[in-house]
């Protein structure tokens, strides 16, 4: 039996995309999950894996939206670009927000604003999001939230995710 799959128009694109953005927001959780394929790859560099799943995704936002209850996307500083051939985008934008509340991670609170640019990568399959894949710099957000010394040499920050990739592969090695 065949089976249809849904495309999208770039308008439809767009549209969803929009309705993202709002949610966001509002800190809405289940707005954001409605537009997202229940085995979802959901991307952060924050987080040690990606997660598959809405139930990861739905974790991962509460998780924001907990140590950062003013988060929230300046509208002037957000711009979405759709390919309708290859039903996927990107949108570019600033996340911006105050660490006033604990990190799941246990990280308390520290009271620091941040100012993060960063862009997500949108898949879209059978007329949902298959993948959401953020990319920003991690390092430059933990610095702004004072869990690490501010530096602007390359070396620094070199040195720094070395020890952040060497941590994930000590787990990985764990694990086999």
């Amino acid at each position: 039996m065949a089976t249809s799959k849904t495309r999208l128009t770039e308008a439809q694109m767009r549209s969803m995309n929009d309705d993202l953005f709002e949610a966001w927001n509002r800190h809405d959780i289940e707005g954001v999950l409605q537009h997202l394929q229940p085995d979802v790859l959901w991307v952060d560099p924050t987080l040690d894996e990606p997660s598959h799943g809405k139930v990861g995704a739905a974790a991962s936002m509460a998780n924001t939206f907990t140590a950062f209850p003013d988060f929230h996307l300046p509208a002037d500083d957000f711009e979405s670009f759709f390919d309708e051939e290859a039903q996927s985008g990107v949108a570019v934008w600033t996340a911006r927000g105050t660490m006033t509340g604990r990190l799941d991670t246990g990280v308390p609170a520290t009271g620091k604003p941040v100012n993060v640019r960063g862009a997500t990568l949108i898949r879209i399959s059978d007329g949902l999001i298959s993948e959401y894949r953020f990319m920003y710099d991690a390092l430059d957000m933990m610095q702004q939230m004072g869990l690490l010394p501010k530096s602007t040499g390359v070396g620094f920050k070199a040195l720094v995710m070395a020890d952040v990739v060497a941590g994930k592969a000590r787990k990985a090695l764990q694990r086999h």
